[in-house]
């Protein structure tokens, strides 16, 4: 579910930003950020065999995953209605918002 992926990269910054790792399992991170970047890879299969028009987001090469994943807090903060949904729903609301191609 979304909530669950929000909460985990919510809590993984969290712990960052205190410098306090022991609040945070490195497992649900990892978890978290392989989620994501699958969602930029299936992406970038895509983008093989598609258009840009057809894309349904274009993430500039340089962004990190953590970069990413702030992305997904910022937008699951300001759309918590989707949080039931599952997990690449999210992932993908927040990309096709915060990176629309051109």
């Amino acid at each position: 579910m979304g909530i669950i992926l929000a909460h985990n990269v919510n809590q993984h910054f969290n712990s960052i930003d205190d410098r306090n790792p022991e609040n945070h399992s490195g497992l649900d991170s990892g978890i978290c950020f392989g989620t994501i970047q699958g969602m930029r890879n299936m992406n970038s299969f895509y983008a093989v065999k598609l258009s840009k028009k057809q894309l349904f987001f274009c993430v500039p090469v340089k962004a990190t995953t953590g970069q990413l994943s702030r992305v997904i807090v910022k937008y699951s903060e300001n759309n918590p209605e989707i949080l039931h949904e599952p997990e690449s729903a999210l992932i993908l609301r927040a990309f096709i918002d915060a990176y629309p191609c051109p």
